[in-house]
């Protein structure tokens, strides 16, 4: 199996075989994209062309939703590279089943109504994140330029707003993908650091003659789906925050898990957990199988969302057991890709994610800025 070498980046279509090679839809992306593509969907020849102006104003709730859908659709469409987030997560958030993260979202359009670009705002307490999306016809174009500055202007408003309320800074967050100069430049523009601790994507292939190792549990130790009751839900948080710990960024409360867990599009089944001898819970792993990706796109990808081991059964060999059983569960529901994202510096999950199959496939370099209350 042949990488395909972008520096540091390797893209997708290089870990599938020639039928599971993720195929565009003409719907989505323009004629002219693929003439005009090069290594990668950001390094083609600038397309310099009349563009109608743009108006921008705030998400106005449900009618907005198909559209923006569609958008990220066609970003996905496009690059070669896992991206975030997935149809169904975006769905969820935007639907209000992610308190975690008080969004602000604003969309950029045509005059005429179509939607171009728009920018995602998630306050998770610790720091504000913000994602932006854009078409790429307008990234293939000089204007696109003019539009990211406009989407940081608006975050950093609100995050000097934020910052005011609370009565001290807060940090603003954007991440880069590795080959992506001309958007990492921009970011130093604004004032953005790059930060040491990068992380990466991995994948892996799923196809019938890719092997998966046997899941071996310790005596006493047991999978079962993480459950719904009032026990079970304060036993999940109580493992979530034990085993994420170090990064305070990821904290989950009881009332954000319940209504998580109560969304329309919640499937239980790919939120499974360990439970230990004494009945608390062990380790969990949350995966995503990006069903509208593989409808829309026949992306037949799937993720390792989440996979956490509390601090007092480490040792037993539960985090590959984990992996394993998410790596069986994907492919029995169609899954060819496995993807999940770890840190640079956690050398411990990465040697296991490589025992297990995975291949490097991009960075992701995180930009932060200090923003002080006005």
């Amino acid at each position: 199996m042949t990488r395909t070498d972008t520096g540091a980046c390797y893209t997708l279509d290089a870990l599938l075989s020639d039928n599971d090679t993720m195929s565009a839809s003409a719907a989505l992306i323009p004629e002219w994209w693929e003439e005009q593509h090069t290594q990668t969907p950001f390094q083609m020849e600038r397309r310099v062309t009349m563009r109608r102006p743009l108006a921008t104003r705030p998400y106005a709730g449900e009618r907005d939703l198909a559209a923006i859908i569609e958008l990220l659709l066609a970003h996905k469409a496009a690059t070669a590279q896992p991206a975030r987030p997935s149809v169904a997560d975006l769905r969820a958030m935007l639907s209000g089943a992610r308190p975690a993260e008080s969004l602000a979202t604003r969309l950029w359009i045509t005059l005429d109504g179509a939607l171009v670009a728009f920018a995602l705002l998630r306050d998770r307490t610790a720091s504000t994140h913000l994602s932006v999306i854009i078409h790429p016809q307008e990234r293939a174009s000089e204007r696109w330029l003019a539009i990211l500055d406009e989407m940081i202007a608006w975050a950093l408003t609100h995050a000097r707003e934020l910052a005011w309320k609370r009565n001290h800074a807060i940090t603003l967050m954007m991440e880069s993908l590795c080959d992506d100069a001309e958007f990492a430049a921009q970011l130093s523009a604004h004032g953005f650091a790059a930060q040491e601790d990068a992380s990466v994507w991995l994948a892996r292939t799923l196809a019938d003659g890719d092997a998966i190792g046997e899941v071996s549990l310790p005596t006493g130790y047991h999978l079962r789906i993480a459950g719904r009751s009032e026990a079970d839900q304060a036993a999940y948080v109580t493992l979530f925050n034990e085993a994420f710990a170090p990064n305070p960024g990821r904290r989950l409360t009881l009332d954000q898990w319940r209504v998580f867990q109560a969304h329309a599009g919640y499937v239980p089944e790919l939120d499974l957990v360990i439970e230990a001898p004494d009945g608390s819970l062990a380790g969990l792993v949350r995966l995503v199988s990006h069903a509208e990706e593989r409808e829309r796109l026949g992306r037949r990808e799937g993720e390792i969302a989440q996979l956490g081991v509390a601090p007092a059964h480490r040792g037993h060999g539960l985090g590959r057991a984990l992996l394993r059983v998410g790596l069986h569960a994907l492919r029995e529901s169609g899954v060819a890709l496995a993807l999940l994202r770890a840190w640079d510096d956690d050398r411990a999950a990465q040697r296991l994610y490589t025992a297990e199959g995975f291949t490097p496939l991009s960075r992701i370099t995180m930009y932060t800025q200090t923003v002080e209350g006005v």
